[in-house]
């Protein structure tokens, strides 16, 4: 089980991080890297969100999204299941993937009361993109007041909800686990955000891009390059975002 307010430690790291960058400074975002990141080697050889589906005349409606795809990844490593997953598995799945969304999946519980918005990214070279980076870190950013207060009308619950996933004619579930439909699922949301007791993470998973090994020997040389400078403010703007509204923040990207 994650630590309840794990990002805690991360928090008390940001004000001397932005103010300079300086070798004390570089020794603090390392730190960060330790409390925040969560090296993954299944993602290092995934290079696509969605994957590709078999092309036919009439495209099936599927059950999964094709193996090696992050959708795929994420789908598999959330839900309840015996296989070893790096994720923390939720009873109820939902992919809000499209649109005005709130995240590409959620997963929530019930009875032990926790929400987490995922937002993926990936990336066709295993190297630091700041570029990539700040595609997904605007994504956790903008939904942070869906999270934090649970909004009434959570965008997307009527006009995507209630429809199958597509990509090309090719359908999926939405609901991937647990909740009996759109309106359950709405009414549980709402239940959970609006909670103070309900433990809040916005989560990033990076496929292909962004491995942390290159991240932290970079940070560990003294001497980072732009890229790793700029992904460092990329970070810690993020999590100073999540911080002031108390969610938690969870970044899983390749070894």
């Amino acid at each position: 089980m994650t630590p309840r307010h794990k990002h805690t430690d991360a928090e008390a790291k940001l004000h001397p991080v932005t103010e300079r960058l300086s070798m004390k400074a570089i020794d603090e975002f390392a730190e960060l890297l330790r409390l925040l990141f969560t090296p993954v080697t299944a993602l290092g050889p995934i290079t696509s969100e969605k994957g590709r589906f078999t092309q036919g005349s009439k495209p099936p409606r599927s059950k999964f999204w094709p193996e090696g795809s992050l959708f795929h990844f994420i789908d598999m490593g959330m839900r309840q299941g015996r296989k070893a997953s790096p994720f923390e598995r939720f009873p109820n799945l939902l992919c809000d993937d499209g649109g005005v969304e709130l995240a590409d999946f959620i997963g929530w519980d019930c009875v032990d009361p926790r929400v987490a918005f995922v937002h993926t990214k990936c990336g066709w070279q295993p190297r630091v993109s700041a570029s990539t980076l700040q595609s997904v870190c605007s994504q956790v950013i903008k939904n942070l007041a869906y999270l934090r207060y649970g909004l009434p009308k959570l965008p997307g619950w009527r006009v995507r909800w209630e429809h199958p996933w597509s990509l090309r004619g090719h359908e999926l579930a939405r609901l991937r686990a647990g909740t009996a439909g759109p309106a359950q699922a709405r009414a549980d949301l709402l239940s959970l955000l609006s909670s103070p007791t309900t433990r809040k993470e916005a989560w990033i998973v990076l496929g292909g891009t962004l491995p942390l090994s290159q991240l932290g020997e970079e940070v560990a040389s003294g001497a980072p390059g732009p890229s790793v400078v700029q992904a460092m403010h990329l970070i810690i703007q993020t999590l100073r975002a999540c911080a002031e509204l108390q969610v938690g923040l969870r970044i899983f990207c390749p070894h």
